[in-house]
């Protein structure tokens, strides 16, 4: 069997897009807002972001367009071992988030302790509902919502998602994405919208909390879409003056979900959902002056930051509520922003100062060997 994986002549230019990793962390800093809103201040929660959790749509539609890019690459091999590339793949990308998962677990388990000080039964329930977030398993709605730390979420449920996507894409790419995924996205979307309106909803089946792993599955498989017509945008040239008014419609296309989002909740999901599919698909086909911006170590590390700070916040809000219930907006508010920043760099000092050691010993152990 040859499992010999070629390139595909077809496809966006690069996936790695410094404009992308730029954009990564302000749609992160966007779901932090979004999470004030549980702050306590003064008896009510503060709503500054009421719509920031769109912010998830960006990091669904992005994650989406790099899994089929990567099944693009896959799609002319012989003999193709389906589930095996598939298990790689996945397993490719948990190795590449799962260090900092865990030590942001840690974290959150901390302040859970100091949280549930004197009241070990409560503390110790939490932590067996924890189990099923641990193992990434908490988007399909198994163990409590909050868990010890919720926006872990997302994580599970692209894994679980992807595991179901990828297949498809390496062995039927075009029947996929070009009608199964219209179809069941149109399907799921106007079930969310029958149901309360908007993508943040909490619909149940049988008792089950669902929502989290069809949304998704949606945004994923529409990501897919971003792909395929990039990639016939990307064989095509253009002039100065058309490049520079797509460029202007890219920018606006993102700029239109990040304003209103501190205006306005569930009303206009679906039209900021195309939104950033229209922005995403420009971002990656190279036909916009911001694929002229590097895309090298400083924006690798915005990127990387936005996925630490997400992880390393919304344990912070908690914590601030049950320590400082009183504490008014000017207090709590920047707290709560120099926590969660100050722990996402600490996280990844650890992690990457802890997999430069690794490295280092390895090399020391080759280069022992070799002499």
């Amino acid at each position: 069997m040859n499992n010999k994986e070629t390139q595909s002549s077809a496809g966006p230019r690069k996936q790695r897009n410094g404009w992308i990793d730029i954009l990564r962390l302000m749609f992160a800093v966007l779901i932090v807002l979004f999470h004030t809103e549980e702050l306590n201040i003064d008896g009510e929660n503060f709503l500054i972001c009421p719509g920031g959790y769109i912010g998830v749509e960006f990091f669904f539609l992005v994650s989406g367009f790099l899994m089929a890019a990567t099944a693009a690459r896959q799609r002319n091999t012989e003999e193709i071992d389906t589930g095996t590339l598939t298990i790689r793949f996945v397993r490719r990308k948990i190795s590449v988030f799962f260090p900092y998962y865990v030590v942001a677990f840690l974290f959150a388990l901390i302040t859970w302790m100091i949280r549930f000080e004197g009241n070990s039964r409560v503390f110790w329930m939490r932590i067996r509902e924890a189990f099923f977030e641990f193992v990434l398993m908490k988007g399909i709605g198994l163990g409590n919502s909050s868990c010890l730390n919720s926006p872990t979420w997302y994580l599970s449920a692209m894994v679980l998602c992807m595991l179901a996507i990828y297949p498809w894409l390496i062995r039927k790419r075009k029947l996929y994405t070009h009608i199964c995924v219209p179809v069941t996205s149109v399907i799921i979307l106007a079930h969310f919208y029958s149901q309360k309106g908007g993508i943040q909803q909490n619909p149940d089946l049988f008792g089950i909390n669902y929502w989290r792993i069809l949304r998704a599955f949606v945004e994923l498989n529409l990501g897919c879409v971003c792909y395929e017509v990039s990639s016939v945008l990307s064989q095509k040239q253009y002039g100065s003056l058309k490049k520079g008014i797509l460029t202007c419609a890219e920018i606006a296309l993102y700029a239109f979900p990040l304003i209103l989002s501190f205006f306005t909740k569930a009303d206009y999901d679906y039209i900021l959902l195309f939104s950033l599919m229209a922005g995403v698909t420009l971002s990656f086909s190279g036909v916009t002056y911001t694929s002229s911006i590097p895309s090298g170590k400083a924006s690798a590390f915005l990127g990387k930051f936005s996925l630490v700070l997400y992880l390393n916040h919304r344990y912070w809000e908690w914590l601030l509520n049950a320590k400082m219930p009183e504490a008014g907006f000017w207090q709590k508010f920047p707290v709560f922003l120099a926590l969660s920043v100050v722990s996402a760099f600490i996280v990844m000092l650890i992690v990457d100062g802890g997999k430069a050691l690794l490295a280092r010993k390895k090399e020391r152990e080759q280069s022992a060997a070799d002499i």
